[in-house]
């Protein structure tokens, strides 16, 4: 029996143009001053301009959104930790992980963040 991270990846192998799709939806809600949004809007809107452009109801699983935010986290390790330079607190990830059962990026995502966390506090010393 295939797991669901089997199944997403599979999915995601056929589909790359969701990942893509989902990229570039990502940042664009960044270039707009979004410094946190749910993959599930994400997921949403690219439904809905599936739906419009196409006329197809093309399946993109609710399953596999979290699958899509860890990868797009481990793919683009700045969205991990959103600093507020300003206030000069540590800030928050992209997108809200809530915990996942067998979750497949977790010991990378948590790696990745302490290193964000690093780099933070070591540019704010030097900036003091």
């Amino acid at each position: 029996m295939i797991n669901q991270t089997e199944r997403w990846w599979a999915y995601h192998t056929k589909n790359p143009e969701v990942y893509d799709t989902f990229v570039d939806m990502a940042m664009e809600a960044f270039r707009l001053g979004r410094t946190r949004i749910g993959a599930w809007l994400i997921f949403q809107v690219m439904r809905w301009n599936n739906l419009k452009t196409t006329g197809e109801d093309f399946r993109y699983p609710n399953g596999f959104i979290a699958l899509y935010a860890r990868y797009f986290l481990i793919n683009h390790p700045e969205f991990l930790v959103i600093h507020d330079n300003h206030i000069g607190r540590r800030g928050l990830p992209f997108f809200e992980l809530r915990p996942m059962i067998d979750d497949p990026f977790a010991d990378r995502l948590r790696e990745l963040t302490d290193i964000q966390n690093l780099v933070w506090e070591h540019t704010k010393v030097e900036a003091a």
